[in-house]
């Protein structure tokens, strides 16, 4: 994608805001939404997530949990089924977080799956070789189990052809009772244009087909859901750590126990969890340092959208990921 506004590194260069019709369109505070947040997801509907990456649970991690739920953090996802999970998800129960795992082949224990809300189990597709028809029948034994306990979704990483298994996906998932299908995309596989417009249409038919009985979440979109959206544009706010989850809605805490609003984005690292600070403290800090450079990251990738018409469909957020490692050699 061609750039008309090449970013650059000062904070006094960040681009006003641009519309096609009208700059007032991109006025956060026109949409009130509570400074403070205490509710639990249960409560006001929306998602603040913790997503942990960490292999080894520690109480540091339990002493940001702590932190972070008053700022309005609701949900913390997990990667991976590590049995040592017992103390952080019990904790995060007691702070009023929906627990959330994501896992491949192997579940947690039934002592830890109960306290678990949702559990994602990945798909790749139709079993073909023996091997893989052994594993797929350990998934669906894997997903009887989930049923029995807590609530089971579904995940598929989509390759150029898998608009060709949407269909069956969308059937499997409604069979096993999973009240989601997640279809994510990787920045590692090419993709011809028409192979994202037919997953893209594909995901549409099958929502109206299977929706409300279950829901399909697709991480592409279309330019024209970004230009007429103004929750795109990042606007500053004087809200302070208070309405830092309302600007950043997902928190990664990688294996280093890195703090990041956008992963493996060393840049714009808020702290780590073993730091001495506290995380109203970090986010102080980040939101005086580094806040203009967000918004002229998501300003910037906004315009390149703008004017490239010829990219339709396309990942938001592995755009931002991506134009956010120009940063890198500013630290």
């Amino acid at each position: 994608m061609d750039t008309t506004s090449p970013l650059t590194h000062s904070p006094a260069s960040v681009s006003l805001p641009v519309s096609p019709d009208d700059d007032s369109r991109f006025d956060r505070t026109a949409s009130p939404s509570p400074a403070f947040p205490k509710e639990t997801l249960q409560q006001c509907g929306v998602s603040r997530v913790l997503q942990i990456h960490m292999r080894t649970p520690t109480r540091a991690l339990i002493n940001i949990l702590e932190q972070a739920a008053p700022l309005g953090y609701n949900t913390l996802n997990i990667t991976g089924a590590d049995n040592q999970l017992e103390e952080l998800i019990t904790t995060s129960h007691t702070l009023g977080y929906l627990n959330t795992i994501t896992t491949n082949d192997t579940l947690p224990t039934p002592r830890i799956l109960r306290h678990l809300d949702l559990v994602t189990i990945s798909i790749a597709g139709k079993p073909q070789t023996p091997d893989q028809r052994s594993a797929f029948a350990r998934m669906q034994q894997n997903i009887t189990i989930i049923n029995n306990t807590t609530t089971l979704d579904l995940t598929h990483i989509l390759r150029p052809d898998s608009w060709q298994i949407l269909s069956w996906l969308t059937d499997f998932a409604i069979q096993h009772k999973a009240a989601s299908l997640h279809l994510h995309t990787n920045t590692k596989i090419k993709w011809s244009a028409i192979d994202l417009y037919r997953c893209y249409f594909s995901h549409y038919y099958l929502k109206a087909f299977a929706e409300p009985e279950l829901s399909i979440k697709l991480d592409l979109l279309h330019r024209d859901q970004i230009i007429n959206n103004p929750n795109f544009f990042l606007h500053q706010t004087t809200g302070g750590d208070s309405g830092f989850s309302t600007l950043f809605s997902k928190l990664t805490i990688d294996n280093n126990g890195d703090i990041l609003p956008i992963p493996q984005s060393a840049f714009f690292r808020i702290g780590n969890i073993h730091d001495s600070e506290q995380l109203s403290t970090m986010i102080g800090r980040f939101m005086e340092e580094k806040l203009e450079y967000i918004m002229q990251l998501y300003n910037d990738t906004y315009r390149e959208i703008l004017a490239d018409p010829g990219v339709e469909i396309f990942n938001w957020h592995q755009l931002i990921s991506e134009k956010s490692k120009k940063f890198a050699d500013t630290r």
